[in-house]
């Protein structure tokens, strides 16, 4: 417990004489009677005892009892009065024998002559042959076998009896039914059976511990922490009584016990130096928990194995993290790496779809989704750990995302919790620039002392976009299908062969008796075609080049514009031929006007002055040349769109294996 680990000094012990079972104080109408050890009984208690056909061990050699007198009782009281122990004759029955002995497991007295012993070995063995196979069945007959082999040396046996003998001095304290001497044997005494404990955690509430202690091994430091512990009283009888219990063998193993009550000694793991408890605490964490924030653990490091900076470190980096049940953990690792500095500590591992140290995507069509990475976060060694995983912010835009939560939180054993799985989400990838890179960093924090969270790594996520020239969109944008400067030569350039095909062939189709002037209203029809004609045609032979140069121009400039900044999947070969219809057709438009108006409004402004019949037929030609004219661009321009259009499905069909890149969702 943290309010015990550090406990109050006493400078000198107040003994009280009280009685053993009652615990009444001698007074008028109380009278105490001396029993061994410097236990006291009452005549009440000493008369049920005695109704119960029990014995009792007096201080003095008389078999009858004297009372305490009120002089005695005061000087009880005193230190100096007691501290030389008296001779005590036991009337109790000798101590058992160890119950793992050869002679308790056979229910032998430790006299048993040689036969008898074989006997009863033979008898035992037969048995546990006869039993269900089990592990106290393997247990019990291994012991069987190096009991044979004891017995069959007479040397070894008489040894073997001889230390089973009780050899005791001084005045015993009877624990669980046996007599102790030591401090070990008290230990031993009280882990060996539940009446024991519960005698040792009476004896330590009531300060009878504390005066044999002081009385019979004369260690007046061990008597005041007693006395110490005597008084906590924020803590359980249990916890009191387990750590005054390691205060008084410093070699005891520490126990962690899951439960405040005694429990076997066979059903404890236990742990003799804190490398063995680091071990322990890895198979049973749960209970390592349990036992550093409820328990002894600190105390048995920093007493019982000289680490005393454990204290302190506790109290100020660790104590915090039972306000946290889940958090528990952390305290338990960051003690066992602080008591074992040899102890490894809990690695993690972050993979992206198997791969480490970040995760790059290079040359990606930002046009195309990407898939899910997934994100785990595994624990290659051993230990708890409690991690943090988060996105940092970048100015560079939100372009990725650490789902189902950023931050991602998890803590756990690697048995337990680990791997931790998440994803990366990569979205609205087409609002990044083409050919340029971009990178957030996906950083780890573990949480350590103080609850604070440290950087353990950071991890860098990046992606760089393909350039206008490379992918699909790149063949498209080569071929003047995506505007900009190919578009522009490309488009010219079939400009220029088609209008100068058509433009300088033309002319030439036409038959040279059309040029002459119709007169004759009653020969309307077919004239006025012709003169429509050659009125169409008159632009293309004035201007000769520079009317291909002009159509060249218009076609260059739609291809420059039509499909700029545009990709392979937010236009398709039909609307890029929509957009280029809208683009030449109103350039046309606007070249057809501008012609006329620089080459035919002077006549027919002089046409349009006279305002009679013949005059409007006189206008006629020119206007329907006009439009004869822009017709013939619009043919034009419709095959460029059918060439622009066939060259897009043929570029589509032969890269699109660019579009299978790795990564795509």
């Amino acid at each position: 417990m943290i309010e015990g680990i550090v406990m109050k000094d006493i400078s000198s012990l107040q003994i009280d004489a009280r009685c053993v079972k009652c615990g009444r104080l001698s007074g008028a109408d109380v009278t105490l009677y001396e029993m061994r050890n410097h236990l006291f009984i009452c005549a009440d208690c000493q008369r049920e005892a005695e109704q119960q056909g029990k014995q009792i061990a007096w201080a003095s050699t008389d078999t009858a009892p004297a009372p305490l007198s009120s002089a005695s009782q005061a000087q009880t009281q005193s230190a100096q009065t007691i501290a030389g122990p008296r001779r005590t004759i036991s009337l109790s029955q000798p101590p058992p024998l160890p119950p793992d002995s050869l002679f308790a497991v056979l229910s032998l007295p430790l006299d048993a002559p040689l036969s008898t012993i074989e006997a009863a070995l033979e008898k035992s063995m037969k048995g546990w042959m006869r039993a269900p196979r089990s592990p106290e069945k393997t247990t019990m007959l291994d012991r069987l076998q190096e009991w044979q082999e004891l017995i069959e040396d007479e040397e070894r046996l008489a040894a073997y009896r001889e230390s089973m003998k009780p050899q005791r001095k001084g005045n015993a304290l009877s624990v669980g039914g046996r007599l102790v001497l030591t401090t070990q044997e008290f230990v031993a005494a009280c882990e060996a059976s539940q009446e024991g404990w519960a005698d040792g955690e009476r004896y330590l509430r009531m300060g009878q511990l504390k005066h044999w202690v002081l009385f019979q091994l004369g260690d007046v430091a061990l008597a005041t922490d007693i006395g110490n512990y005597q008084t906590w009283n924020k803590v359980s009888d249990f916890h009191a009584f387990n750590e005054a219990l390691y205060r008084m063998d410093m070699q005891r193993p520490f126990r962690l016990y899951s439960e405040t009550k005694w429990q076997p000694l066979s059903t404890l793991p236990s742990a003799r130096d804190p490398q063995e408890l680091a071990a322990l605490c890895d198979q049973h964490w749960h209970l390592g928990e349990r036992n550093l924030f409820e328990g002894a653990m600190v105390f048995w490091l920093a007493a019982c194995h000289q680490l005393p900076d454990v204290r302190s470190y506790f109290i100020e980096h660790l104590a915090r993290y039972d306000r946290k049940k889940d958090q528990r953990g952390v305290g338990l690792e960051l003690l066992l790496e602080h008591a074992v500095p040899t102890l490894e500590k809990p690695q993690l591992r972050v993979t992206f779809d198997g791969e480490e140290d970040g995760y790059a995507i290079k040359n990606w069509d930002r046009e195309l989704n990407h898939k899910l990475v997934n994100v785990k976060v595994e624990n290659l060694t051993r230990g708890f750990v409690s991690f943090k995983l988060r996105l940092d912010a970048s100015p560079q835009g939100d372009w990725v995302e650490l789902k189902p939560d950023n931050p991602l939180f998890a803590h756990g054993l690697k048995k337990e919790a680990f791997p931790v799985q998440s994803l990366l989400s990569f979205w609205q990838l087409s609002r990044l620039a083409r050919g340029k890179s971009y990178q957030r960093k996906l950083v780890l924090q573990t949480l350590a002392a103080k609850n604070e969270l440290v950087i353990v790594q950071e991890f860098p996520v990046t992606i760089r976009t393909q350039s206008y020239y490379q992918g699909l969109r790149g063949k498209l944008w080569l071929w003047g299908l995506r505007g900009n400067l190919p578009g522009l030569f490309w488009n010219a350039l079939i400009a220029l062969l088609l209008s100068f095909t058509v433009f300088k062939i033309l002319p030439l189709l036409v038959p040279a008796p059309w040029y002459s002037t119709w007169t004759t209203p009653s020969d309307f029809i077919f004239p006025l075609l012709q003169m429509s004609v050659v009125e169409a045609v008159a632009p293309l032979q004035s201007l000769d080049l520079l009317a291909v140069l002009i159509f060249s121009a218009v076609i260059a400039f739609a291809g420059l514009r039509c499909g700029y900044a545009k990709g392979h999947r937010d236009e398709s070969p039909r609307s890029n031929a929509r957009s280029y219809r809208r683009w030449t057709g109103w350039l046309f438009f606007f070249l057809i006007v501008g012609v006329i108006w620089r080459l035919q409004y002077p006549i027919l402004s002089i046409y349009l002055q006279d305002n009679n019949n013949q005059t409007l037929l006189n206008c006629a030609p020119y206007l329907i040349g006009d439009g004869i004219l822009w017709l013939l661009c619009f043919v034009i321009m419709q095959v460029i769109v059918l060439i622009r259009s066939q060259l897009e499905k043929y570029l589509r069909t032969r890269y699109a294996m660019l579009l299978d890149l790795p990564g795509r969702e």
